[in-house]
């Protein structure tokens, strides 16, 4: 096993070296790959709009498989370097590189390697990270580490230097408020929330998830507009109608009595019949009656039935309307209306199972 011992400054010296501008194509090179120099200020704005546009959880995960993918671009060559150096000279490749792109300054406090037998460790110091003091600036102070490119760089660039999933946690972090940032890295199985942890890594569709959203949007709208539908003969979209109208289809639903109040010419009528086609007797007759065209003293008589010499001139017996239809919303007028109804009301009164209403 190969431990952290002082790396010479002719290393770093290398990696400089391998860095070249052509100012004839416009291009920067780092060994065989291009590179960019780009602002870090720019930098941090893109990374805000994708938080704010995509949401922390989703922003994270795309940032740390960014930065996943630049650390295995990096470990490319480390490999080269390995040849002619130890194992751990080699693998100091990643931190020097992280430094020189000028992402953040790593310091390895302790590294335990070999490749061989597969086995890591090491905590490395962060100074000066650009992605943490940006994310502070935009921010403020995070309750969880915000560092997820770079820690997603350490994971790629380790990953593939040796050759097996090497997860990184960052355990102090100057996006939460502390001086700098510290990671420790070990083997992805020696790790409890691991499969929490590596999630990150997982690729997913946003549009597909987009479309299955849109879809659900549509059914619904398609549910509420159907179950908000009103009958053709009704119209009415304000709140007390909304109200009434709500109250009407509870009442549908039950075997209860209904008094319908309201001027005349506010629709009690159109209520009633709604009311009968909504219920579970919408296949039974609806009669309406109205009560007004019935002199007083022949009411009872007409909605309960007569019996055979009640009275003078009851020659045979008769059904009232309530026993034949079952069901009656007498619907009383304004000018004509007998006792015991008031003004504008239509009474609903239950007397059997089939329907009968107002008029």
């Amino acid at each position: 096993m190969t431990k952290l011992r002082s790396v010479g400054r002719s290393t770093s010296e290398d990696l400089r070296a391998r860095v070249h501008f052509c100012a004839e194509t416009g291009q920067i090179w780092l060994h065989e790959h291009r590179m960019l120099l780009v602002h870090a200020e720019a930098q941090a704005t893109l990374r805000k709009e994708l938080i704010d546009t995509l949401g922390m959880e989703r922003a994270r995960g795309l940032l740390t498989r960014m930065g996943y993918a630049a650390g295995v671009r990096d470990a490319e060559l480390a490999r080269t370097r390995a040849e002619d150096s130890t194992d751990l000279e080699a693998f100091m490749t990643g931190p020097q590189l992280h430094t020189l792109e000028g992402i953040v300054r790593a310091t390895p406090v302790k590294v335990e390697l070999d490749r061989h037998a597969g086995t890591f460790y090491a905590e490395i110091l962060w100074e000066n990270s650009w992605e943490g003091q940006w994310h502070r600036h935009h921010y403020g102070i995070h309750s969880e580490p915000v560092c997820w490119t770079q820690i997603g760089y350490a994971c790629g660039y380790t990953s593939a230097f040796m050759g097996r999933t090497i997860l990184y946690k960052e355990v102090e972090c100057t996006g939460m408020g502390h001086n700098n940032c510290r990671i420790i890295g070990k083997p992805a199985e020696e790790w409890d929330d691991a499969a929490e942890q590596m999630r990150y890594f997982n690729s997913e569709s946003i549009a597909d998830q987009l479309i299955d959203l849109q879809t659900q949007v549509v059914q619904l709208r398609s549910s509420i507009g159907d179950r908000d539908q009103l009958p053709q003969d009704v119209a009415g979209i304000s709140p007390g109608f909304r109200a009434a109208y709500d109250l009407l289809k509870q009442a549908a639903g039950s075997n209860i009595s209904v008094l319908l109040q309201g001027e005349t010419g506010v629709g009690k009528e159109v209520f009633a019949r709604s009311l009968h086609e909504l219920s579970s007797r919408s296949g039974k007759p609806f009669v309406a009656v109205n009560c007004a065209a019935i002199p007083h003293e022949l009411v009872e008589s007409e909605l309960f039935g007569v019996e055979k010499g009640a009275f003078t001139g009851a020659l045979v017996s008769r059904p009232g309307a309530l026993r034949a239809g079952r069901w009656r919303h007498p619907v009383p007028r304004r000018d004509r209306r007998p006792a015991g109804l008031g003004p504008g009301q239509a009474a609903a009164r239950a007397a059997g199972g089939r329907d009968r209403a107002p008029g």
